[in-house]
């Protein structure tokens, strides 16, 4: 057993108290985070929270039918966060009202009102991951968002288009490991 999945074993984020959104039914799809009051742009709405696993832990529990690859979220080349369903229920738009930065907090792009649904581009979040999983294929669900800027699929960091790509990184609302990669390809 590596180091990594040692560490991934002992490293848990705990779940915050006093988060400003709560989990009920989405019309977009399943559940939804919604605000519970009126959050600013720039606030923390929380820290996406689970367990830490590496990228040959997530494979495992997929291939053992135990995960969807789609539902951990990527914190660096390698690890995730295997969230807790609080977390998961945060669905994705290609016109998010949030976005995730440094390793895992969810912040407002812009004001959020009382009641209204937090959105994330999942497509933001995630980098391939080729050189660790064999025969991976690249992350891929149909986008049902219905934002008039839809781009009616959700993949990797890679396949958004570089204007997308760009607005993300000019406005420091990108993770830290993404921006290091996207750094090194510019």
């Amino acid at each position: 057993m590596g180091v990594l999945e040692k560490e991934s074993r002992k490293k848990k984020y705990n779940s915050g108290m006093g988060e400003p959104f709560e989990v009920t039914k989405s019309p977009i799809e399943g559940n939804g985070g919604f605000a519970t009051r009126v959050i600013k742009k720039g606030e923390r709405i929380c820290l996406m929270q689970g367990e830490e696993i590496s990228v040959q832990e997530l494979r495992k529990r997929y291939e053992a039918g135990e995960e969807r690859s789609t539902d951990p979220l990527q914190v660096d080349r390698a690890v995730y966060v295997d969230m807790e369903a609080r977390y998961v229920a945060i669905n994705h738009s290609c016109d998010p009202n949030a976005a995730i930065i440094h390793r895992n907090e969810l912040v407002a792009l812009r004001d959020i009102q009382l009641g209204e649904e937090i959105f994330y581009d999942y497509s933001a979040t995630d980098w391939p991951n080729d050189e660790y999983w064999d025969g991976y294929d690249a992350w891929v669900m149909p986008c049902r968002c219905g934002a008039s800027s839809c781009r009616k699929t959700i993949t990797e960091w890679q396949y958004l288009p570089k204007e997308v790509q760009y607005k993300f990184v000019r406005g420091g609302v990108v993770q830290d490991y993404i921006l290091k990669k996207y750094s090194n390809q510019t």
